[in-house]
């Protein structure tokens, strides 16, 4: 039983502090939060921070208590960890990551917070191979690097992920279709509203509705969704209702297929945090 209550926690921290699937909350401290990786007390320079939803902690103090080897490219804000034999790359501000020769596309760049580089518990975890588990009423974040025979009956079963309520979306109109994406060479060109095409950035290309528009797009196939902003015109092929940027494609399952049936809600008074 408590190792069912211990993967079931770790499925919902890699989801976790995704509070809101498409609401994006100011970066805050969070003072009160601890960390233990197997059952040692971790001590870090800095505390862990709340940003667009997903939880962050310092990367530099979190790799080496784990024993990871780190290197800095100041030129190219690139970090480069080892460990385990696995190869981490990430670049500051950027929402692109690597393992070894594998990209994985981040919800939340790396970024510096007082000269400290902050990644997310979720990325953390996964690239390294560690469980993690949360406990709220104790404001503990408990890495294992094995869960395996574990007794882990001392910390509470109650224990859920912290939650922040998403604010309702004032739906206007609803229309379905196929949607592709693009991105590539179309990177760092103007879009059509003249902003710079960012294809990491949540933004989607329509051919009517207004500049500054934002749609939540549901992918049919896997019943995720985000919300972009319309800052481009197209499709420019026949048949297809709205292309999205890469990464956008990617939070809901729809880059890898390069097509897929959506329904779009044009969103009014949507206010992006």
């Amino acid at each position: 039983m408590k190792k069912i209550l211990a993967i079931s926690l770790f499925c919902l921290l890699l989801s976790s502090f995704s509070f809101a699937a498409y609401a994006e909350a100011p970066a805050r401290e969070l003072d009160d939060v601890s960390f233990i990786i197997d059952f040692e007390p971790a001590e870090f320079n800095g505390n862990a921070i709340l940003a667009n939803g997903r939880m962050l902690l310092p990367m530099r103090d979190f790799f080496e208590s784990i024993g990871a080897d780190l290197d800095w490219c100041d030129q190219e804000k690139q970090v480069n960890a080892s460990y385990n034999g696995n190869q981490i790359t990430l670049k500051i501000e950027k929402h692109t990551a690597y393992i070894n020769d594998n990209m994985l596309i981040l919800d939340v760049a790396p970024t510096l917070v007082s000269d400290a580089t902050y990644i997310p518990v979720r990325f953390a975890a996964e690239s390294l191979g560690y469980e993690i588990i949360w406990s709220d009423s104790l404001r503990t974040i408990y890495a294992f690097s094995e869960t395996e025979d574990l007794d882990l009956s001392f910390i509470p079963e109650q224990a859920q992920p912290v939650e922040e309520k998403v604010p309702a979306l004032n739906v206007v109109d609803t229309f379905s279709g196929t949607a592709s994406w693009y991105g590539g060479k179309f990177h760092g060109r103007r879009t059509t509203s003249g902003e710079v095409f960012d294809q990491y950035a949540m933004t989607a290309a329509h051919r009517t509705l207004p500049f500054g528009t934002f749609v939540k797009v549901t992918h049919k196939a896997t019943d995720d969704s985000v919300v972009v902003k319309i800052n481009d015109r197209g499709p420019h092929i026949h048949g297809r209702i709205i292309d999205l940027s890469m990464a956008s494609a990617d939070k809901i399952g729809l880059r890898a297929r390069g097509l897929g049936e959506v329904i779009v809600e044009v969103l009014k008074n949507y206010q992006p945090k």
